[in-house]
């Protein structure tokens, strides 16, 4: 998910639309603190499957509104889980239950 933040991509590999503020040209979108990309990035593994997190207007730039367009950043019905995430998930997940579950 990091190199999405970082690409400017969502996880279907689309590109996220330019900031259209003409001052912030500089800048990818999503990136101006850092802190949603920070906070995106991480996750726990319970017993009840991946927990993610984000920010409180997080999911308004992943679903958009009428006055901003959307930039995903996690996978969901519009943007299916790609073959990466899968693998990472699956180890991360392994991981987790190897806590639970003697082997």
């Amino acid at each position: 998910m990091r190199g999405g933040f970082d690409r400017s991509k969502a996880p279907d590999g689309s590109t996220w639309a330019p900031l259209k503020d003409p001052r912030a040209r500089n800048r990818r979108p999503l990136r101006k603190t850092d802190r949603l990309a920070l906070t995106a990035t991480s996750y726990t593994v319970d017993r009840h499957g991946f927990v993610m997190r984000s920010t409180s207007y997080g999911g308004f730039h992943h679903s958009g509104t009428r006055h901003m367009v959307a930039r995903r950043f996690y996978p969901d019905d519009v943007a299916p889980l790609p073959a990466g995430w899968a693998i990472v998930m699956h180890d991360a997940a392994d991981e987790a239950l190897s806590a639970f579950i003697p082997r």
